[in-house]
């Protein structure tokens, strides 16, 4: 059966890979949020891409980018499994060689160990 054609009968036509994609994403949506409303509530400015949709930043670009303590952070929020794509894994060598703080971010837990280790 065609895509197109189980989309029409809803949820319970997904494969299982897109059934673990869209939990996925929404799992990575859900920690994005989470961990911008915590960002702010230090008072961090944050540059966020847009979650799912194209955006006019460079390939790879991280989900975050903010300055704290006049350092520079670029975080890629994954849900557990969440893998980096080629190009996020391009843009994570060429922003440490350039003095960022780069990291692969999972829980606001541990979003908050980063920053108070500063």
């Amino acid at each position: 059966m065609s895509k197109s054609d189980r989309d029409q009968l809803g949820k319970g036509a997904m494969t299982k890979q897109e059934a673990e994609e869209k939990y996925e994403a929404k799992a990575e949506k859900e920690i994005q949020n989470d961990i911008v409303a915590y960002l702010g509530q230090r008072e961090i400015f944050v540059v966020r891409s847009r979650f799912g949709r194209r955006t006019t930043t460079n390939c790879g670009t991280p989900d975050l980018l903010f300055a704290y303590k006049e350092i520079p952070f670029a975080w890629e929020l994954k849900a557990t499994e969440g893998a980096l794509q080629p190009e996020q894994e391009r843009a994570s060598i060429m922003m440490l060689r350039n003095g960022w703080r780069w990291s692969i971010v999972r829980s606001v837990q541990q979003a908050k160990e980063i920053l108070d280790s500063i």
